[in-house]
């Protein structure tokens, strides 16, 4: 009986040995055979937002894009020679006088130091086109292409996600025009400058040139009524003419392309008189 009951015990013994050899050997065979995937990482700027610092200037890099994160704020041209600055006080013949002759200039918002630290400076698209060169060694403004190249990786209505957090004011319609800035690109509303020599939107508007004008382009020449309003005074006020002078196809055909933010859901582009001054935002080389 016990060399019976030795005999079971070895069988069992055995089976299960066999059992395991094949589940190991099963084991194997299903390893073998699986691919191992590698994890897939998506790292966007609208969930993840990495802070670089290029020299003196913070950056943020957007798709295959870094761009500064604040605005332009320099007084020289690359070369070092100074840029002209126009004060408030100056009056509108000088200002007239200067763009007319396609001087570049630059000013702080409303002539105050303030804003300027805020905002950065505000320049006429002459001082983009100079060139000596605007942008510091390294950097560029961006074109026309690189604009849009912006607009279509951060995707359609994105006008909440390229606003800062704070700095925007309340509209007339009630409503917050801050954003959430998931892109990083931190867009604050510095305004600008119109022909007239007066300043107009801060807080509710920010404007950006592009380096491209509107002769290198096809673009169809638009404006929003905010700075028709504007164009219109500068040719009642300042030219002494009539409104009527005034024609968005013929009157004022020295353009060049810019971008905008204000209560609108995405970002603008639009064609605007080169000696308007707006805000500067640079990318990298």
């Amino acid at each position: 009986m016990k060399k019976i009951d030795k005999m079971n015990f070895n069988y069992i013994l055995n089976i299960k040995q066999i059992i395991i050899i094949l589940l190991i050997i099963t084991i194997n065979i299903k390893c073998g055979n699986d691919k191992i995937e590698e994890p897939q990482t998506s790292i966007s700027p609208i969930n993840k937002v990495d802070i670089l610092t290029i020299g003196s200037y913070k950056a943020i890099k957007i798709g295959e894009q870094i761009w500064m994160l604040e605005n332009l704020n320099v007084k020289t041209f690359k070369n070092g020679d100074t840029i002209t600055h126009l004060k408030r006080k100056d009056d509108s013949y000088k200002w007239e006088y200067n763009n007319k002759n396609k001087t570049p200039f630059c000013c702080f918002y409303k002539d105050n130091a303030f804003f300027g630290k805020k905002y950065g400076k505000l320049y006429n698209w002459y001082a983009v086109n100079d060139p000596r060169g605007l942008a510091p060694q390294g950097w560029h403004i961006p074109s026309r292409e690189e604009w849009l190249q912006l607009n279509n990786f951060i995707g359609d209505n994105n006008s909440i996600i390229l606003k800062s957090k704070k700095e925007w004011n309340i509209n007339k319609r009630g409503q917050n025009m801050n954003g959430t800035n998931k892109s990083g690109f931190n867009a604050i509303p510095g305004g600008f400058r119109e022909q007239s020599a007066l300043f107009s939107n801060v807080g509710y508007s920010a404007y950006w040139w592009s380096s491209s004008s509107q002769l290198d382009t096809n673009t169809k020449f638009t404006i929003d009524n905010a700075v028709k309003a504007t164009m219109e005074n500068y040719v009642s006020k300042v030219l002494d003419m009539p409104k009527s002078n005034f024609s968005e196809s013929n009157k004022f055909k020295d353009n060049a392309i810019a971008y905008s933010l204000n209560y609108s859901n995405k970002l603008k582009e639009q064609n605007y008189n080169k000696t308007f001054g707006m805000s500067i935002r640079c990318v990298k080389n």
